[in-house]
């Protein structure tokens, strides 16, 4: 589980790698960070300034971004979910051979 933890990553890539190494074949990684899924200008709407601060927060994710992030380090995404929003939820499992 990952919290409000990746936006803050200076290298996100390293972050989902060290979260697959952790994972056993077919282990589950759950990701929560705020994603823009909803194509609002600015990106969360009229919740950008509440959501991002430009001092904590390093990346901005949507679900394209996190899928490729996922399938760069073998993990696969199964789910996405709106917990509300800017507290998005990835659901990501590792590869294994059952699954290639």
């Amino acid at each position: 589980l990952a919290f409000d933890v990746i936006e803050h990553s200076p290298n996100p890539e390293a972050f989902m790698q060290g979260a697959a190494q952790l994972l056993v074949p077919e282990g589950i990684a759950i990701i929560q960070s705020p994603i823009e899924r909803y194509e609002h200008v600015p990106p969360f709407g009229d919740m950008f300034e509440n959501v991002f601060d430009d001092l904590e927060h390093l990346h901005i994710f949507t679900s394209v971004s996190l899928r490729r992030l996922g399938k760069a380090v073998g993990l696969v995404t199964i789910a996405e979910e709106r917990w509300r929003l800017a507290h998005e939820v990835v659901v990501l499992r590792k590869k294994s051979a059952r699954y290639e």
